[in-house]
C-alpha cells in the first residue's frame, strides 16, 4: 500500500484536474477510481496529471485498467497528461503529450 499517495483536485464540477502525487500502486489506483466515480458524475472532462508520481508499481495501472473495463459508457472524457501518462493511462482514455 502506498501510504504517500495523494490526489489534489482543482477546478469546477464540469471540468477539473486531478494531480497524482507519490507512489502509484493497486491501492492508489482504487483511490483514483473512487475519486473519479465520486467527482466524475456530471463532469464533462477530467484531466489526470501524472507528473507528481515518484514511482509506479505494475499493479497500479493494472488496477486502473480493471476499473475502466467495468466503467459504463457516458462518463467524463479522461485526459491523462504528465511524464507518466502513458504508463498510467488505461485503454479508452486519451494521453496528452506535453
Amino acid at each position: 500500500m502506498a501510504s504517500n499517495f495523494r490526489i489534489i483536485k482543482q477546478g469546477a464540477d464540469k471540468s477539473f484536474r486531478l494531480s497524482l502525487m507519490g507512489s502509484f500502486d493497486k491501492t492508489s489506483a482504487a483511490q483514483l477510481a473512487r475519486t473519479l466515480t465520486t467527482y466524475g458524475r456530471g463532469a464533462e472532462t477530467v484531466v489526470v496529471c501524472t507528473s507528481g508520481l515518484e514511482d509506479i508499481l505494475p499493479d497500479g495501472p493494472q488496477g486502473l485498467r480493471q476499473w475502466m473495463s467495468g466503467r459504463k459508457n457516458g462518463g467524463p472524457l479522461l485526459l491523462f497528461t504528465g511524464w507518466n501518462a502513458e504508463q498510467v493511462a488505461p485503454p479508452g482514455s486519451t494521453v496528452l503529450h506535453e
